[in-house]
């Protein structure tokens, strides 16, 4: 059978690469998505392999619709837990549920590394986590891979530009010499897309973290210097100040801003192995970067 592969969150910047990798591959899929006319210009030379669903969380109806009369074969779920106001794990469910139930052999979830850390310790592991074993518990299910990245690499694009490009630093709660897990977006993208293209009793109900490079707040601020071409250093921040910079300059809610100032990766370690599912080295935070140095200058 011809793969047919449903992708929500499609246009992000993970999502994005796996729906790319997998149109170069000359696999059909349908994208659900907010803004149709968004997603079309992400993909422009696609025309004949590319579907759009038009759709959001408040209303499943035309992704019900779709997913019961395409005869997909897999589902790529990315769902951004992004506030207290949505629940994540059900929507997740909701969404897998009628996947499975439609005759979709995988699933593959992007997930978090916080899901495998101390339980219910910020808002990432409770989320990621509850939504995991809720889609782990769905009765009667296919296969269920789960990609657990850790800090992506768009974090410092997303949300500390200002502090590169105005104040010339870069800023953070950690200790200058605590470590930091980093993982590019095109890693995740490429790794998801591999996923869906695989055998599917390859991977059956696999979790995979992914690490791709630790550094230092330091050393993170030293490859930032690089790719800017000045010099930023790390600055140390008071918790609040910190907090308060997230919440009123990158405009985060609440339960992000905290999690991020609170975060503590002392002794994470690079996921090894992962150049077996990459089929190359992982991307470096440097490398990542150098494509938004005009954003940071």
């Amino acid at each position: 059978m011809l793969e047919h592969i449903f992708v929500i969150g499609g246009t992000g910047n993970i999502g994005t690469k796996a729906v790319k990798d997998l149109l170069s591959n000359g696999i059909k899929v349908t994208l659900y998505a907010r803004n149709p006319t968004k997603a079309l210009c992400l993909f422009p030379d696609y025309d004949a392999l590319l579907t759009i669903v038009q759709g959001d969380y408040s209303d499943l109806m035309p992704f019900y619709d779709a997913i019961k009369k395409g005869r997909y074969t897999r589902l790529l779920l990315l769902v951004q837990i992004d506030s207290g106001n949505m629940n994540a794990p059900l929507l997740k469910k909701q969404l897998a549920t009628a996947a499975y139930e439609a005759g979709v052999s995988q699933v593959v979830d992007i997930s978090s590394y916080a899901a495998g850390d101390r339980w219910r310790y910020n808002f990432a592991a409770e989320d990621h986590w509850a939504s995991e074993k809720t889609l782990m518990e769905i009765p009667n299910r296919s296969s269920l891979v789960c990609l657990r990245p850790g800090r992506l690499a768009s974090n410092i694009v997303d949300f500390d530009i200002h502090a590169i490009k105005h104040l010339n630093m870069y800023p953070g709660s950690a200790e200058p010499d605590e470590t930091m897990g980093w993982i590019s977006p095109n890693d995740v993208g490429t790794v998801a897309g591999r996923m869906l293209m695989d055998d599917v009793a390859k991977h059956g109900d696999a979790v995979y973290e992914m690490i791709g490079e630790v550094l230092t707040p330091r050393k993170t601020a030293a490859v930032i210097s690089t790719v800017v071409g000045r010099e930023i250093p790390y600055v140390h921040m008071d918790p609040i100040a910190r907090y308060t910079m997230l919440t009123d300059k990158a405009g985060l809610p609440h339960r992000i801003a905290y999690a991020l100032t609170d975060l503590n990766e002392n002794g994470i370690q690079v996921t090894r192995a992962l150049p077996i599912l990459l089929g190359r080295k992982p991307e470096t935070l440097e490398e990542y970067l150098m494509a938004y140095k005009d954003q940071l200058m």
